[in-house]
């Protein structure tokens, strides 16, 4: 127990192995002993770190998307507000420092990026308002050249995707790496170099220009590349709200083809995503007359969805395109049949086809294959020019 270690553990080779680390004899202990005991005579003889309330005990974690870091996985569940705020910050760091993971600013995390930009907007004299919503962070910065004329606007998002796992890369994708003339690394094309050059643009044009006329603004959200519902929308319902308007924005997402600059993009296509769930009749592999086997009825379907020609596209947007994105089912083993399959998907449609349309042909094929299926629609934005 954690009481009798503190009181008789101190010549233990649990103790003594943790005071070879406080001499600097050792760097670390590895113990299959009590846990417990372990964090309480750590706690006792090398001290946390000046201002941490509790340690903790932080282990990867797999999730579908790669290696997470979780914390605290210790026995005690008695903590508070301000504990659990710390786990956070030590479990970034942890991330950061063990894990090789930089600025993991996977949607709808920031993780630090936007203070780095504001503290380059402020030293150019730009004003800066925060505007965070829900669990997202944005910021929307301005600078008045006090003479009349137009706002320009550079808008864009801190957020990236996930990077799965981390030994899928070549280099480690939070941290920016340059090799033969290539910057690689999660958000290099989507979009933080942009946000980089949107900076370095403005100090330049700054020093170099002197006086100007209008306005310049930064519209920067970390809500874009998932929900979408706390970000760009709910910043410019506020700005409208505050009788803020602007009549030129610059949007640094990468739209060039083959080189950079030789495609000017006038608009968006659609993005209509949807969660499918397929439900069959679990069972064991031998006796598949007694079981529904739900993979099996999802892909007739799916590839029905795949092969459809929604529409032919038109002047402005090529023809809607499905795509889909995950696919889980099971149940852990090989010899079990799932009792649903669940699938998400996503159409990036021109303005030739409507939301009601595609949720309309979607649903009728999903019905014509006779599956026991529930869908679940959300829209990110309709198409526009």
């Amino acid at each position: 127990k954690p009481s009798i270690a503190l009181r008789k553990g101190k010549n233990s080779s649990m103790g003594m192995s943790i005071q070879l680390v406080k001499s600097g004899e050792a760097d670390a202990v590895v113990s299959a002993g009590n846990t417990g005991a372990l964090m309480a005579m750590s706690k006792l003889i090398l001290r946390p770190i000046k201002g941490i309330i509790r340690p903790a005990i932080a282990a990867y974690f797999p999730t579908i998307n790669g290696e997470s870091c979780m914390l605290d996985l210790g026995a005690n569940i008695e903590c508070d507000y301000k504990n659990l705020v710390q786990f956070a910050f030590m479990g970034q760091a942890f991330a950061r420092i063990v894990m090789g993971i930089k600025n993991p600013s996977v949607s709808p995390k920031d993780a630090g990026c936007q203070a780095l930009m504001i503290q380059r907007l402020a030293a150019m004299g730009f004003d800066i308002t925060p505007m965070p919503f829900a669990d997202v962070e944005n910021f929307w910065a301005l600078k008045d050249s006090g003479i009349p004329g137009p706002t320009l606007v550079f808008a864009g998002h801190t957020d990236v995707v996930p990077a799965g796992p981390l030994t899928d890369w070549t280099y480690p994708p939070f941290e920016a790496t340059v090799s033969d003339g290539w910057l690689y690394g999660r958000g290099s094309a989507d979009m933080k170099s942009a946000l980089a050059a949107m900076i370095i643009a403005c100090e330049r044009f700054i020093d170099q220009q002197g006086a100007f006329t209008g306005k310049i603004g930064f519209l920067i959200t970390s809500d874009e590349e998932a929900a979408a519902k706390h970000g760009t929308v709910r910043v410019m319902q506020a700005l409208a709200d505050a009788k803020i308007h602007f009549d030129y924005c610059v949007v640094g997402e990468p739209s060039s083809s083959q080189t950079l600059g030789d495609m000017i993009r006038v608009g968006r296509r659609g993005s209509l995503n949807a969660h499918l769930v397929i439900r069959g009749k679990s069972g064991h592999v031998a006796y598949p007359d007694t079981l529904i086997n739900p993979i099996h009825q999802a892909m007739p379907a799916i590839n029905a969805l795949a092969c459809k020609q929604w529409d032919q596209g038109n002047d402005f947007f090529p023809a809607t395109t499905f795509q889909v994105s995950n696919f889980n089912a099971g149940v852990g083993v090989q010899n079990v049949v799932p009792g649903d399959a669940q699938i998400e998907f996503n159409f990036r449609y021109s303005s030739a086809s409507t939301q009601a349309d595609l949720i309309g042909q979607t649903e009728a094929i999903l019905a014509a294959h006779g599956l026991d299926f529930e869908i679940k629609w959300s829209l990110s934005g309709e198409p526009f020019l």
